[in-house]
């Protein structure tokens, strides 16, 4: 709540308080969105994919967002669809910066030292690693956010999803889209924007 309260944007959604009353459970009180997360926007496309056309500028507000709190020095580290709230007027609202970390602080780098929390097919490896946050480990689920939503499935799936995203060079969006039989036009600059965001390096 401490690091939610720093963040003031209009891509995010406001914290304004922990509540922690005797003989109840602790509750935060947030701006209310009306509208649907990206998850449920995707649903309800033609095969489940949304265009780059309707996705565009979404991904600009993310970007915006993420930019602001990288500045802000704290990196989101559970960033995916479920996350990325959308107003009727398709205004997003980034939210759940519940295990948001602040980058450049020892002790909050120490107390993170070796843990893995998150969304695991979001993960970047350095943070499957338990690595120090860094906003890389957000750059990465950026990647995996922007091709769950225009192929309907993350990079890495099924199997041995922790040992894919550290070893594995993800499959081709194009690639994936054809094997599923599914058709969505993809400008060759957010192939190539999305493959350097899920860059093992």
């Amino acid at each position: 709540v401490q690091k939610s309260r720093k963040l003031s944007h209009e891509n995010i959604i406001r914290i304004h308080d922990l509540s922690n009353l005797p003989g109840e459970l602790p509750f935060i009180t947030m701006e209310f969105i009306r509208g649907s997360n990206m998850d449920a926007v995707r649903l309800n496309q033609p095969d489940g994919l949304m265009s780059w056309d309707h996705l565009r500028p979404v991904v600009v507000q993310l970007a915006e967002a993420l930019d602001y709190a990288h500045r802000q020095k704290i990196v989101h580290r559970d960033l995916k669809p479920a996350n990325m709230m959308v107003t009727e007027d398709y205004t997003l609202k980034l939210a759940d910066f519940g295990i948001a970390a602040t980058l450049n602080d020892s002790t909050a780098r120490s107390s993170l030292a070796g843990t893995v929390s998150g969304t695991l097919t979001y993960m970047s490896p350095q943070q499957i690693r338990g690595d120090d946050p860094r906003a890389s480990d957000d750059i990465y689920s950026f990647g995996v956010t922007l091709y769950t939503l225009i192929t309907g499935r993350p990079p890495f799936k099924s199997g041995d999803i922790r040992g894919q995203i550290l070893n594995q060079t993800p499959p081709p969006m194009t690639q994936v889209l054809e094997s599923a039989g599914r058709q969505n036009t993809i400008p060759d600059y957010v192939n190539t924007m999305v493959m350097a965001c899920l860059a093992k390096d």
